[in-house]
């Protein structure tokens, strides 16, 4: 039988408009990014014992949401308190409305994103009667339920107007180049891939905390062997240069670490930098990637 194709007719009428209600209008004023490098979304990842959750609480007027039990050495506001039952979904949820009406807090930490999205996938799955959400057997229906409520519940923290901050631990995954096909390995978050994709659209930074040699440092920019990501423009540039940064020092405490990136948001810290322009070395496009080689500053 011939497949019969539908063509327009000339002169056939044009879709009508959607008459906006009185209480849209259009802009008339560009957008005034925040100044502050407290005042964006950080995503830090690294190895264990690196300092992650030590820098995440230098962050102004931070609390920190506590998913993984028994981390009661560090001098910090967090929660569950001594004696409280470990974070569930519930409680976690109860936690983040007390601390976005607080005024005492500024910024909201999760640590980590990876038990985090854990405890939601189960919360989900619970209620729907199942234990994953492959047992659904609906079409991904019940994946999308969980990543709809993870991301509607993370998102009311930046909606509320505090600073969301999440962690993650870090781990080695082999890689293949797009332009070459070679494979290599590459030091990436340990989050589950739903969890990172979500992080990557929300996060302005995305910084992986680990040594090189016996010094502590924080990758800013994506290197062939260490996932990173500085999306605002023009922050941690060299001072001298005015070349994107690929890592910068965490200096001999916590408190420097947080002035360091605070000074490299503000491009008066000197660091590692790439040979390779900016533009040509964000990972968020889909082009293929040059390799690029860090030089010592």
């Amino acid at each position: 039988m011939p497949v019969v194709k539908r063509v327009a007719k000339l002169g056939a009428s044009k879709p009508k408009l959607h008459k906006p209600s009185s209480e849209v209008s259009l802009p008339t004023q560009l957008n005034e990014p925040p100044t502050e490098f407290s005042d964006f979304v950080t995503f830090l990842f690294g190895e264990k014992g690196v300092g992650k959750t030590s820098l995440a609480a230098q962050f102004e007027s931070a609390i920190i949401n506590q998913w993984e039990p028994g981390r009661r050495h560090l001098k910090i506001l967090q929660v569950p308190q001594k004696g409280e039952q470990p974070l569930n979904w519930e409680r976690y949820k109860e936690y983040q409305a007390l601390a976005i009406e607080s005024d005492d807090i500024k910024t909201i930490v999760n640590d980590t994103v990876d038990r985090a999205y854990r405890s939601c996938l189960e919360h989900v799955c619970r209620e729907a009667g199942f234990k994953h959400p492959n047992e659904a057997k609906d079409f991904g229906q019940t994946w999308k339920a969980v990543n709809d409520e993870f991301e509607d519940t993370m998102n009311l923290i930046g909606l509320s107007g505090k600073t969301p901050v999440f962690i993650s631990h870090a781990k080695y995954k082999e890689v293949e180049d797009a332009l070459t096909r070679t494979k290599t390995e590459m030091f990436v978050p340990t989050c589950t891939d739903k969890a990172f994709e979500y992080l990557r659209a929300a996060a302005d930074f995305v910084f992986c905390l680990t040594m090189r040699g016996n010094e502590r440092v924080i990758a800013i920019r994506r290197t062939d062997t260490v996932f990173a990501s500085c999306g605002v423009p023009d922050t941690f540039l060299c001072p001298d240069t005015g070349k994107p940064l690929a890592e910068i020092p965490m200096g001999g405490s916590n408190k420097e670490a947080y002035r360091n990136l605070c000074l490299g948001f503000e491009n008066k810290l000197r660091g590692r930098i790439l040979e390779t322009p900016q533009e040509e070395q964000e990972e968020e496009t889909n082009k293929p990637k040059k390799k690029l080689v860090l030089k010592k500053k």
